[in-house]
């Protein structure tokens, strides 16, 4: 073979390789990018509520009685958190009002 047969060859195996590539797989679009994000995040998500949904199920029983667990365990940080956000929300709505019992009944018994 002549010197310039395999230059030829080698030329045209390299164009065919980067037809290849440039014919291959694209690059994803942002919302596949985004996809996979929320995907990953939800998957750490649900393994970090496993992990710590029984410590705070512990909490709960010592917090709320009577405690009632979930009939379904929880798989985001929002029912997880759930107890404590309504313990929260009554104590802000409870809050106002009791000041002003104590205050009337100051008013009443001077």
């Amino acid at each position: 073979m002549h010197k310039s047969t395999i230059i030829s060859v080698f030329a045209v195996i390299l164009a065919v390789i980067a037809l290849v590539i440039s014919l291959g797989p694209r690059n994803p679009s942002q919302a596949e990018i985004d996809k996979l994000i929320d995907a990953g995040l939800q998957r750490k998500e649900r393994q970090y509520v496993q992990i710590l949904a029984p410590k705070m199920e512990k909490i709960y029983k010592d917090m709320i009685y009577p405690y009632t667990p979930p009939s379904k365990p929880p798989e985001t940080l929002g029912e997880l958190f759930l107890p404590v956000i309504k313990i929260v929300n009554s104590l802000q709505t409870d809050t106002p009002s009791q000041p002003q019992k104590a205050e009337q009944g100051a008013a009443a018994n001077p």
